[in-house]
């Protein structure tokens, strides 16, 4: 994958969330991304405790696009998800949706990180649930782990209001 260069801009220091000194640099880059076409990379660094934070933002709009793809065996759990920052993703059979929220990030990663992702939220939301929520989180972790064997079959589907999600089933990373 190659990434066309463009020209990275230091644009302000601020005051860090995480440790609270103004030490917080501000960088961004204006670029073409495979999948995503001509995107903004704005990353946020402090130089006092490492903190980090990266947001993708794409600049075009190609019209509103609903991808799909069917999983039905292990090898699919390697197909390539670009979902942009504005993209919902949704697994009907497992009762699954991310949507979009306010600082909602763009990312690249296969169908088997999308499941990870998934259980890495329904963890978080197992600290806020009560006894009852706790079933239902298991069996939802208990599918979730039969997806990620391939043991159980399911659709992924992104939705994307400005079109820059996609799905890439032959790609080779050499």
């Amino acid at each position: 994958m190659t990434v066309k260069k463009g020209s990275s801009r230091l644009n302000a220091i601020s005051v860090c969330p995480n440790c609270a000194k103004e030490s917080l640099e501000f960088r961004e880059l204006e670029t073409a991304v495979p999948f995503f076409g001509k995107v903004l990379i704005s990353t946020y660094i402090c130089g006092s405790c490492g903190y980090k934070h990266t947001d993708i933002i794409c600049l075009e709009d190609r019209g509103p696009s609903r991808l799909e793809v069917k999983v039905s065996k292990p090898e699919d759990l390697r197909i390539i998800v670009a979902r942009s920052n504005t993209a919902s993703i949704e697994i009907p059979e497992l009762k699954l949706r991310l949507d979009p929220a306010g600082h909602s990030q763009a990312f690249v990663t296969n169908i088997e990180g999308v499941l990870t992702r998934f259980e890495e939220a329904l963890e978080r939301l197992k600290t806020l649930s009560d006894t009852e929520e706790d079933v239902e989180h298991r069996r939802i972790a208990e599918q979730i782990d039969l997806a990620k064997e391939g043991k159980l079959p399911f659709t992924l589907i992104i939705e994307d209001p400005h079109g820059n999600s996609t799905i890439v089933r032959d790609y080779n990373v050499s």
